[in-house]
């Protein structure tokens, strides 16, 4: 289950990457399109139909690595007055539930996709193709779908094995 685990961290570490590269991105159009808007008088043509594309990739991108680093928000303190048992129940619960959310949202932005390729959707200024953006989407909710499935089925162990539910009661504040 480590070696799982550990493969599973540096996939999301690539996905990441997406998030990092698109935020540094829209950082710097954004000071570029200001700069230029103030200095000659002229933005960058599109430049708000871009952020929204990048952005769209990278909140998406960003949601598997919050959940490998914990960062998501957890009501742990409700959790750690059930008996140990109830505790991972509840978290395997939830962990499955949003997983199977992870997955219909995956599979919607497949749908949209296939749609917009079809359809030959662009956006209004630039013509930008929205398909890529939406497979995008696709893939990564994907990884945050196995990521909240892993994390749901070591909850599942952790009901029957103390050092499993140690480790995992370990990240909870």
């Amino acid at each position: 289950m480590k070696k799982f685990e550990n493969a599973l961290n540096r996939v999301i570490g690539w996905v990441s990457v997406i998030s990092y590269a698109g935020f540094f991105f829209i950082m710097l159009l954004t000071v570029v399109d200001v700069f230029v808007r103030f200095v000659f008088n002229s933005p960058i043509l599109g430049s708000y139909e871009i952020i929204e594309r990048v952005v769209f990739c990278a909140v998406f991108a960003s949601f598997a690595y919050a959940q490998t680093q914990r960062s998501h928000i957890q009501i742990s303190m409700l959790l750690l007055m059930f008996p140990r048992g109830l505790r991972h129940v509840c978290v395997a619960f939830t962990g499955l539930l949003s997983a199977v959310i992870a997955l219909f949202m995956a599979y919607a932005a497949v749908v949209q996709g296939r749609t917009a390729f079809n359809a030959h959707y662009v956006t209004g200024v630039l013509r930008i193709s929205l398909y890529p953006f939406y497979w995008v989407e696709a893939a990564t909710m994907f990884a945050f779908f196995v990521t909240l499935l892993f994390d749901a089925v070591k909850s599942m162990v952790a009901i029957f094995d103390d050092e499993a539910a140690k480790e995992i009661q370990s990240t909870w504040n």
